[in-house]
């Protein structure tokens, strides 16, 4: 083979048909290697890839291989175990599926009864059947089933007239059983890892069965280790998957992944790109024959491919598959928990769409499994970490490419447990225990008391508009645990004495030091605990230097990427804090402000000047102030204006003209003036003045001065008349609004809709781009 790449699967030249789309992976179960054709269809280990390129019979062609130098057994028994055990075995799955795939499925009451206990009801054609779902599901009576993996038991017990297979290891236990549906799932391309079967009623507790193929192990139930479960798809996955930008959804509940694709293909000849994953720890009550499944090594036949996982709930079991992917992780769904709810929401919305949906919300998992440890509670987080450690993961590794405040968090919780911590410095040992720091040296007996607190610097922050730099972290005191965020250059000069002096300020207590210690601390804090380097967000808006949007709550980076931001911003004052990360926006939602003709149109003008001027500095334009005047315009225009995160300024004498203008300039959100009746007519007009040839501000003039402004030019004026308040739905429309159209331009690379037959205004391009929108 003419191997084209080194890494695993390798890209070879097919041997058999010369074209270049044979790959090879790794067999984990059988510890060899595994080829698979898609341009000649064909599958197989190698010693079978070797016998099709010579035309030669297996025998033979092991016999060959040997001459060559191969370390193989070329004895008859060897050989025929081999072809037994392996070829053999393979092609009798492969019979069996393809027996279930032929068969009747729609003419058996019991397989009709499990598919409605499923939810897979069919109306169309037998053909579209078996031409779409019927590639993924199939049915047989559970003796064919028995018939193949036990055939010398099923062979016996049909000499006395049984109809089942009475030895310890029955695929099924219990009566009734008759019909089963059958789902395989695939751990190589082309080979059946196992297979779930469902009978009976249909109920998940009873009458599900996890089949796996007799490979691996056989005889050795004692090992631990699970066994590889593999994954269930549809054959075309990989075709489809590139019409998806090489996108693949992997949904955990194998049935919701059925009833999206029996639903997708009553309006489509094509599947989606849907693959399901295996844990039978997720399923305890699906009988599994003692031994624990869970798809581990399957994945591999995903290399390159973009892996989103849809956890509607937060599932350890998920976030586990995650990490051995790097995957993303979607947590779009249903606001209740419950089986119900999900089904109620898949079935809201068209298969593709809601595939489309949930790709779009797809995070990195290290972004959800930060945001979930943020929200739990101490024991949740340690009980999390348990059981991920109970797993076999490296907490360690996985904590590390968390946030930095997840990380601090768990550092806290691991080293609360009492025991004494030490580290070296210069020939001495010094101990944390009890939030205290003690230096223990050869030449003294009792130990030295360095001080009856402990610092823990978690990051080294860079404030960059202000050019500084700040430590964050805490200070351990007596059981308390005390946060800071303070300049750097106090602490580093004399650690102790900041440190008694913060704390007297904060009223915790007084801090006893040994003084000689103080050019030592910073050194032993790193030792005990090595902070991360960060840097502040501390503008809102366009930034240019990392080439995306920042709002407090997250960033949208040019290409659409959505990161939460992990520390606060400063100062605390800052415009944006309420909106939250974008959301999907429904036509329901963007036809909320259409509900009263007047305040659509007041909204839409309004939003639109608000967005023009967060994102003209991404495009080199300037920013026009904005102007509301009419009845009800001011009070509906800065209604909006509030809901879409601008900052409220009160003005109300000239001291306040200084304040209103460095809140203008501190960020690249427009601010609401709310002009008091006391400002004296000179300082209004200083107020309403164009400043440097740009303006980022949204106001409530009268009449008079709403015409001056608009001839004067470098505003843009609303103006109307309108009854009434703000809906509180269409408030929510509002918050919402923003973000979703910052991650959808970013997502088109800042390509906004340019008019060239006529120059016109910037604000009128952002119209209708957002009208596209």
């Amino acid at each position: 083979c003419t191997v084209r790449t080194h890494s695993l699967p390798q890209l070879a030249i097919c041997p058999i048909c010369r074209k270049g789309g044979m790959q090879i992976y790794h067999d984990h179960v059988d510890n060899g290697a595994w080829y698979c054709c898609r341009a000649c269809n064909r599958h197989g280990d190698l010693l079978e890839l070797a016998a099709a390129t010579w035309k030669l019979e297996l025998p033979q062609a092991i016999a060959q291989l040997a001459r060559k130098g191969f370390d193989l057994p070329t004895d008859k028994e060897a050989i025929q175990r081999y072809q037994f055990e392996h070829v053999n075995y393979r092609q009798r799955l492969e019979k069996l599926w393809d027996g279930a795939q032929r068969g009747l499925i729609h003419q058996s009451p019991t397989l009709m009864r499990a598919m409605d206990r499923m939810g897979l009801a069919w109306s169309e054609s037998l053909d579209r059947w078996q031409s779409g779902p019927g590639r993924m599901i199939g049915g047989l009576p559970k003796t064919d089933i028995e018939e193949c993996f036990a055939p010398t038991v099923m062979q016996n017990a049909e000499a006395r007239r049984q109809r089942c297979n009475p030895s310890a290891h029955a695929v099924f236990r219990g009566e009734r059983w008759s019909d089963v549906l059958m789902v395989p799932f695939y751990d190589l391309p082309g080979r059946i890892s196992c297979l779930l079967c469902v009978g009976r009623q249909g109920d998940p507790e009873r009458d599900y069965v996890i089949k796996r193929a007799n490979r691996g192990g056989r005889g050795n139930q004692h090992v631990q280790e699970p066994f590889e479960a593999g994954l269930a798809f549809h054959p075309d996955l990989l075709d489809e998957a590139a019409y998806h930008d090489r996108t693949v959804l992997a949904i955990g509940d194998l049935v919701t992944a059925l009833q999206l694709q029996v639903r997708h293909f009553s309006l489509s000849l094509r599947p989606l790109p849907i693959v399901s994953w295996l844990d039978s720890a997720r399923h305890p009550d699906w009988q599994a024959g003692g031994r624990r499944t869970r798809t581990r090594h399957a994945w591999q036949m995903l290399a390159g491919y973009r892996v989103v996982f849809w956890m509607p709930s937060f599932d350890l079991h998920t976030i586990r598959q995650a990490i051995a992917v790097d995957g993303l992780i979607s947590t779009v769904g249903p606001r209740e928990p419950g089986e119900q709810s999900l089904r109620e929401y898949c079935w809201k919305m068209v298969p593709a769409e809601l595939f489309q949906h949930i790709q779009e919300h797809a995070q990195p998992w290290q972004e959800v499994l930060s945001a979930e440890l943020a929200k739990q509670s101490d024991a949740g987080i340690e009980q999390l970490l348990v059981e991920l450690e109970h797993e076999g993961e490296d907490v360690a590794a996985i904590l590390k490419r968390c946030h930095s405040t997840v990380q601090t968090r768990a550092a806290e919780l691991r080293n609360s447990s009492g025991q004494p911590r030490s580290v070296h410095l210069n020939g001495r040992r010094i101990v944390e225990t009890n939030d205290e720091w003690h230096a223990f040296s050869r030449k003294h007996r009792l130990p030295e008391l360095i001080v009856n607190a402990v610092l823990r610097i978690d990051a080294a922050v860079k404030h960059r508009r202000a050019g500084q730099f700040y430590y964050r972290g805490r200070i351990l005191f007596e059981g308390q645990v005390v946060r800071f965020f303070e300049p750097m250059d106090p602490i580093d000069k004399n650690p102790l004495a900041w440190m008694r002096e913060f704390l007297l300020r904060q009223g915790v207590g007084i801090v006893i030091f040994s003084p000689g210690w103080k050019n030592r601390i910073i050194g032993i804090a790193r030792m005990f605990h090595e902070p991360v380097i960060d840097s502040a967000v501390d503008t809102v808006g366009w930034d240019g230097e990392a080439n995306k949007f920042v709002l407090p709550n997250f960033a949208v980076h040019v290409g659409g990427k959505v990161e939460s931001i992990d520390w606060p911003l400063f100062p605390e004052n800052v415009p944006g804090r309420e909106l939250e990360q974008p959301e999907t926006l429904s036509g329901e939602e963007l036809a909320r402000p259409s509900a009263n003709r007047e305040m659509e149109s007041l909204f839409w003008a309004t939003a639109t000047s608000i967005i023009a001027n967060i994102i003209a500095p991404a495009f080199d334009e300037g920013t026009r102030g904005i102007c509301l005047e009419g009845r009800g315009v001011i009070g509906i225009g800065k209604a909006v204006a509030e809901a879409m995160g601008c900052l409220p300024v009160l003005v109300q004498r000239a001291g306040d003209l200084e304040r209103a203008f460095d809140c203008e300039y501190a960020h690249g959100v427009p601010v609401v003036f709310d002009v008091g009746y006391g400002l004296q007519r000179r300082h209004r007009r200083e107020l309403l003045k164009q400043r440097d040839e740009w303006r980022n501000c949204v106001v409530g003039v009268d009449w008079y001065n709403s015409r001056v402004m608009a001839l004067r030019g470098g505003w843009n004026v609303i103006t109307g008349q309108c009854r009434g308040k703000v809906p509180p739905d269409v408030i929510v429309t509002a918050k919402k609004l923003l973000p979703a159209y910052l991650k959808n331009l970013c997502q088109r690379e800042l390509s906004i809709i340019d008019w060239r037959d006529e120059p016109e205004a910037f604000v009128e391009r952002v119209i209708r781009d957002l009208a596209r929108f």
